[in-house]
Parts: structure tokens; sequence; C-alpha cells
């Protein structure tokens, strides 16, 4: 699959330290390294070494005496056609670049000659600036496309936008990008619709167009870049499945550590066949990822688990519709994991996904409408897929059990904080619930609703929801109780 990377940057932002393109490289030439070690056990016990993400991009296909960036500007009134407009690009006398072909006939045309308007551009960045214009030389609205291909295949187009205050205001100055993966063209980028914020994201193949568009009622000065880097995708970031066990390991977005951003185009599979007589026990161990629509239409950024079985393949859970993924033990061949994502918005951290393989006479059980049985001889073989977070998965409370804040003094479920014994209650309630409501929540398991009386009662119990996992997924509240100190004063 091909798509393109580009980077809009405002004149006075502060240049990245080093280039995308290395960044990515230097990203993946860790993971494939690392990958090399990576296997999982497959059907009938024999170990796998085949079982990393299937990238769906074809290989790499080594440049010739092919430009890398071939950069059209049609006429605002008269177009070539593309296909001859690609292939024998006109090239103005001083507008030649190393791995850029530009016409500055054609720029000058883009721009009616209006001596106000200059275009410049070297490899892999555009520069437009537009001086005051005075009345009388914007009659009507002027409309500008510069068309950025990169001739193979298999690479990649990268962009970023920096602020925008150094910019006219939209009733004067538009700016859009289109991508060339659908017909007609998705808008990838539009300046209309997106907050003044960095913003990051990819087309999906190697043809996108930049549209200037300067209304009738344009009286400041432009001046802005729009610097795009072409990576190959063989440096893609893709999926990793990790094996940390003969039956265990976990699926994970490239290079996760649980703090680092993750990539901001990732689109990719990940494949684990399940052996013989087993089942799969799943679980989400992390996962940090904002559903927000992209520029394409019907996608959003998501993960997607499927299970194969007989030939027959079955999604069991989209992220893009469903926001919780609890342990979940599926009787399949083999299950795949696709995520999409093309664009950050915000320092999210990507995901980690457990995997566990159980032979059938040791299936993790769930009591109906209800915890887990943990009370079972190969509860270690599971335990891994409930990590510490102040709530009981177990019947028994075995998986809070061995948790840095249970203490023999409280007893399992419970944990200590400032010399007191606190229990997180989750509300089987969806919307707000009421101070008397949680009060007799917790009379009904024989305990007293929590007042924080003192600064270090509420350090203690601040400290223990900051524990980490200790966070509330998308779509659910944590409740904070407020009451006045004079108990005689009414609640308002």
């Amino acid at each position: 699959m091909t798509h393109l990377l580009f980077v809009l940057v405002i004149i006075g932002i502060a240049p990245l330290s080093r280039s995308l393109s290395s960044k990515q490289r230097e990203m993946n030439m860790d993971v494939s390294q690392e990958n090399e070690n990576r296997s999982v056990l497959g059907r009938n016990g024999q170990e796998y070494k085949t079982l990393q993400p299937q990238l769906l991009s074809p290989k790499v296909i080594s440049p010739t005496d092919k430009p890398l960036y071939n950069v059209s500007f049609p006429t605002a009134t008269t177009r070539q056609d593309e296909n001859e407009r690609e292939s024998t690009p006109s090239l103005g006398p001083e507008s030649t670049y190393k791995h850029l072909n530009l016409s500055s006939e054609n720029i000058t045309n883009c721009f009616l000659q209006n001596g106000h308007l200059h275009f410049a551009a070297r490899e892999g960045q555009l520069t437009l600036r537009v001086s005051t214009l005075p009345p009388s030389v914007v009659a009507r609205e002027l409309t500008c496309d510069v068309t950025v291909t990169v001739p193979f295949v298999d690479h990649v187009f990268s962009m970023r936008t920096g602020l925008f205050e150094r910019l006219p205001p939209l009733s004067q100055f538009q700016f859009t990008v289109f991508d060339h993966g659908t017909n007609p063209p998705s808008k990838l980028f539009d300046r209309s619709e997106v907050i003044p914020v960095a913003y990051d994201a990819e087309s999906v193949t190697n043809k996108v167009t930049f549209q200037y568009k300067l209304t009738d009622k344009l009286r400041d000065p432009v001046h802005m870049q729009v610097t795009f880097v072409a990576v190959p995708s063989s440096e893609e970031p893709h999926l990793e499945v990790i094996q940390t066990t003969p039956t265990a390991g976990y699926i994970q977005t490239p290079g996760f550590d649980g703090t680092s951003r993750h990539p901001r185009r990732l689109d990719s599979w990940a494949r684990v066949d399940v052996p013989e007589g087993h089942a799969v026990m799943l679980s989400f161990q992390h996962l940090d990822i904002k559903k927000y629509f992209v520029r394409m239409p019907y996608r959003c950024k998501t993960v997607q688990i499927y299970q194969i079985s007989n030939m027959t393949k079955r999604q069991t859970w989209d992220y893009c519709f469903l926001n919780k993924f609890p342990p979940t033990v599926l009787t399949a061949q083999t299950v795949e994991v696709y995520a999409f994502f093309d664009s950050v918005y915000v320092a999210e951290t990507g995901f980690r996904l457990t995997f566990s393989f159980h032979n059938y006479s040791e299936v993790p059980q769930k009591i109906p409408n209800g915890p887990w049985n943990c009370s079972v001889p190969y509860w270690a073989d599971f335990r891994q897929h409930f990590p510490c977070n102040l709530i009981w998965d177990c019947e028994g409370g075995e998986d809070e059990v061995d948790c840095p804040y249970t203490t023999r003094t409280c007893g399992p479920g419970y944990v200590t904080a400032g010399g007191h014994c606190y229990v997180m209650a989750i509300s089987s309630a969806d919307a707000f619930i009421s101070r008397p409501d949680a009060s007799k929540e917790c009379q009904l398991r024989g305990l007293k609703l929590v007042s924080l009386n003192t600064p270090a009662e509420w350090d203690d119990v601040m400290g223990l929801l900051e524990t980490h996992h200790i966070v509330a997924p998308i779509g659910e509240l944590i409740h904070v109780g407020l009451t006045t100190a004079n108990p005689s004063v009414p609640i308002m």
C-alpha cells in the first residue's frame, strides 16, 4: 500500500532536531533486528518464526535514474493530462533541482503574474510567500493546485502542521490537502477543520495535491512552508509479535514502552496460530488510542481482533465501535489483529495485547455474570491477564493479593494508605451517582463511605488512583463526592 507523508511548517517555528525519515529508519532498524529473534509456538507444538506481522505493502523497488519527487503546477485555467504531466514534466530554465522538477512558467500562470505572490521549491519543500495585497490586485478568488507525486509506488509521504497564528484568517486564505487514494480524492487535511495545534498525518497513496485558495478579501501577508518526506515502505512501522514463554506472548504497537508516543501512521496486521488442542486467552495490558475520525471516509483509528476457525474468519472486536475488551477466551485456530492509525493528535502511547495458550482441560473459566474462577491449580498460567488495578477480577480476590498496595493487615481486596484500609467499589450505574447512593452501596458491603478530612488522607488516596493501570477507560466515569465541612450546613 502506497502512502505519502508531508509536513506543513509556519515560518518562525523551531526546526526539528532531525528529519522524520531518519527517525523512522532508526526506529524500524531496531524493530527489524529485534523481530529476528521473535517467534510464537505454532500448531503441533512447533516453533514458528513466521508469525511476525504481515505487511500489506509491496516490496521495495530500488530507484533508478528517475527523480524521487515530481511536482506539477497546473494553471488555474488550463490543466494538462495528468499522465502526460507526470511522465514529461515541464522544466523551467532555472527550476531543476536534484530530486525535484518544477515549471516556473506554470507557477507564474498559477498566480496570474500579479507580482505580489512568490512560489519557490527545493527538494522536499514548497514555500509560499504572499506580500500585502492592495485591493486593486485581488479582484477575485485565486486557486492554485500543486500536485506532488512520488514515482515509486512503495514510498511514503509524511506531513506535519505547525501553529496557525501566523496565517491570515480563513476568510482570506484557505489551505487543503487531497489524497488521491480514493475516487474522487479524499480530503486529508483542511485548515478550516483542524484546531490550531501540531497535526500529524500521512496519505494512503504516493500522490497528494496541495490546494491554496486566496480569496478576494486577502489583505494580510502569507508566509508558509510545506515540507514533505518520502520514506520506503520497507521502513514503515508494523505491529510486533513477541514471545515471552513457549505458551505466551503479546502483540504491541512498534517500540511500545508505555510512555512513548505510537507511530503517526500504522496500517498493519499481526497473526498468531494457536497450538492444536488449545484455546487462547487475550487481554489488553495497555490501550491508549484516541478514536478520532480521520480525513478518510468511514474510517477511524482502530484496533480489530479476528478469530479464524475451519477457514472461516470472524471479527471478535473493533475498538472503533466498542470501548472495552475484557479478558476473553477464544477457541480458534488463528488470531489476527489489525491496527490502523493515520494521525496522532495527542501523546497516545499505543497498546499491548497479551495472549496465552491453554490446554482444553485447563481453560480459564468465568463465573456466569460474575468474576473469574482463579481458585484452580493452573491460576499461574493466566495470572498475567489480571494486572493490579484495585478491582477484584477473581472471585476470591487472588488477582489483588500480591499487589504492592495490599497488606496482610487489611486482607485481600483492600488497599493500605496512610494507616487506613480502602476498597474501590465499581458501581453498576453508568450515570451520576449521588453521595447518599454511594453511602448505601458501601453499607451493603459492611463499609463506610470515605471522607478525606486531611491533606495527608487526600494524598494517600490520590496516590492509589495514580497507580499504574488505574485510568478510567473511555466511556467510564470516576466519581468524586464533595460535602460541606460543617455537618449542620445543608448539602447543596
